[in-house]
């Protein structure tokens, strides 16, 4: 990839960068409430830019959780930096095409995070919690 047409990310210390190609940087995010994802992102949601898999290239060596069973019933691979503990992305074992890149890492790239379009797991979301404007709620 050359450096133009990628996005660069990287983890809070900077050990772990993730690189995804201009071409498949979506123009909506997913914010996902479920509790696996509460969990891992130690917030209200996770929120998430779905991009193919075979467009993010990941550098240093990030650990990775394999949680056994998630609320939707899929296996969930967490990527995650082992020095600072940042959320890198996520992959559904059962369909390894996709990949769950937690918009965090990509603070200070220098684009425009795209807005969610959908509010995954609404039902776990906190009474406080108001939905997104424009989002569909699944």
């Amino acid at each position: 990839m050359s450096s133009e047409s990628v996005v660069h990310g990287a983890c809070n210390c900077g050990a772990v960068t993730i690189t995804i190609s201009q071409s498949s940087f979506p123009k909506s995010s997913l914010a996902c409430h479920c509790r696996n994802c509460k969990s891992s992102s130690g917030s209200l949601f996770s929120l998430n830019l779905v991009v193919p898999t075979k467009d993010v290239v990941i550098t240093g060596k990030p650990n990775n959780y394999k949680e056994k069973e998630c609320a939707s019933g899929h296996h969930m691979s967490r990527y995650f930096c082992p020095t600072c503990g940042s959320a890198i992305m996520s992959v559904v074992s059962e369909d390894p095409s996709v990949a769950y890149v937690k918009t965090g890492v990509l603070a200070k790239s220098g684009m425009d995070l795209p807005p969610p379009k959908v509010q995954a797991w609404w039902r776990r979301a906190e009474v406080f919690e108001k939905p997104f404007l424009e989002c569909d709620i699944v």
